[in-house]
């Protein structure tokens, strides 16, 4: 029920509301990282759907939530070599074609990579909102021995 509710949440981006409109409130910019899953363990089916195309429908629902001055960074849980300066999304279009190019991976899983370049990302961002979407089936397998 707890990860139903945070979802809910999550998608409703909730945001305070007040005097600094622009910087704070609805109009406040954001800096969101989407680790998007795509292991071999995403090739299960969960009612007749793939978990894998269930989490790029998330990734895509994420991506038009975004306003304009957003910054989005993509990242998937087979991607050991990220570089040193990931991309930034300002253009959603293009996120949404980049989702479309990514599919399961027979690489290595381990989502702790991703994450610990989310948070020094999200750190680094000027931007009020600061959102971290994990879009997985959470296989213990993912996660490296130091960071359990």
């Amino acid at each position: 029920m707890l990860i139903i509710i945070l979802l809910v949440l999550a998608f409703a981006r909730p945001t305070i509301r007040g005097g600094l409109s622009g910087v704070i409130g609805p109009n406040a910019k954001t800096s969101a990282v989407i680790i998007l899953d795509n292991s071999f363990s995403m090739n299960s089916r969960r009612d007749g759907k793939l978990l894998f195309e269930d989490a790029r429908e998330k990734a895509v629902q994420i991506s038009k939530a975004m306003q304009p001055g957003d910054d989005v960074f993509l990242f998937t849980s087979t991607d050991t070599t990220m570089a040193t300066t990931p991309r930034s999304f300002h253009n959603f279009d293009a996120l949404r074609r980049e989702l479309e190019e990514r599919h399961i991976d027979f690489r290595v899983t381990d989502l702790s990579d991703p994450l610990n370049l989310a948070h020094n990302l999200l750190n680094k961002s000027n931007n009020i909102n600061k959102e971290l979407y994990i879009l997985s089936d959470f296989q213990k397998c993912a996660f490296s021995a130091d960071s359990l």
